[in-house]
């Protein structure tokens, strides 16, 4: 089990000016692994608790993306600025080779950086990661309320940005409702972790911290990822290692999402949870399974690595396509 702490909370420079907000986990000469959080979140993704943090081993690494807790707003900011921001994070600390990981709206992120940055990238882990909704089938299951949003965001745009603004006023007003009121959209498995304590405490630190500035960085998300038709570079050209987990209970991207994007990055092995929800950082599962591929699968591959990922494989085909 992996004894050390986070770090306290730093920012780097960077060469236009702005400033990026991050926070690390273990010690540089481990594997480095640069985790993006989701849409909205901040450097305090992942707590001292979660199973992640417990993995000897591990260099943890957590941006924030601009607009979020410490980092420095930037207007226009795209999947590829950010793939060009987390580089300039990974020369700074020392890192010329990285995996990248990313769950909910922080995965398409992970993505870009493996497409703009594949000659750093070692690996992707993607968790409850959205598709693109040029993608069809990403839409099959999706809520009511998520496709109006998808429709808002095109015909309506003011609307969506009205919408998150008063999430983020309803969260500082009163945190604790806000917090009940999420929990109640969310699938079995969630609210149950939503129900501990120290779970619960660590959700609402990092949305404190990610509505720090107010809402425009969650728009910028939303319109970046969550509902843009494309993310502005080819998935079929992700040529690094891709695993993604997806829960087959998630009420908020649905699996048929995941089943999209395996389709259309042939790179990629998913594996379907049964019986979870959204909030995968939690499933010690998934964890394993990261950490096992994470840890044996490098330049030298060896059977280890194999063995890993048929571990992984076991779950690609545990349902059926949606």
């Amino acid at each position: 089990m992996n004894q050390g702490t986070w770090s306290a909370d730093k920012t780097l420079l960077l060469p236009d000016g702005r400033s990026i907000g991050y926070r690390t986990h273990g010690d540089r000469s481990d594997v480095p692994l640069i985790f993006m959080h989701g849409t909205p979140g901040s450097r305090l993704v992942l707590s001292e608790s979660d199973p992640l943090a417990q993995v000897d081993g591990i260099f943890l690494v957590t941006p924030e993306r601009p607009g979020y807790g410490l980092s420095t707003p930037q207007s226009g900011r795209t999947l590829a600025s950010w793939a060009s921001d987390v580089a300039a994070l990974a020369d700074h600390l020392g890192l010329s080779t990285y995996s990248v990981a990313g769950i909910s709206g922080g995965a398409p992120y992970a993505l870009a950086c493996a497409f703009y940055s594949s000659s750093r990238v070692s690996m992707v882990f993607l968790m409850s990661s959205p598709a693109p909704t040029s993608l069809r089938a990403s839409r099959s299951g999706m809520s009511l309320g998520n496709r109006l949003g998808l429709w808002a965001h095109r015909f309506l745009p003011a609307l969506p940005r009205l919408a998150i603004e008063t999430y983020a006023k309803a969260y500082k007003t009163d945190p604790d409702a806000f917090l009940q009121r999420v929990t109640a959209q969310l699938s079995a498995p969630d609210k149950l972790l939503m129900c501990k304590p120290q779970f619960r405490d660590a959700v609402s630190k990092d949305l404190h911290e990610a509505y720090r500035q107010g809402s425009d960085a969650q728009f910028r998300d939303s319109q970046l990822v969550m509902t843009a038709p494309t993310w502005g570079f080819p998935l079929s050209a992700v040529a690094v290692p891709v695993f993604a987990w997806h829960g087959s209970e998630d009420s908020l991207i649905p699996v048929s999402a995941a089943w999209t994007l395996r389709d259309a990055i042939p790179s990629m092995t998913l594996v379907v949870v049964p019986n979870a929800g959204h909030l995968l950082t939690e499933d010690v599962s998934v964890i394993n399974g990261i950490s096992a591929i994470l840890m044996n699968c490098g330049p030298a591959r060896s059977g280890a690595c194999a063995a890993a990922e048929h571990l992984c494989m076991q779950g690609r085909h545990g349902t059926a396509d949606a």
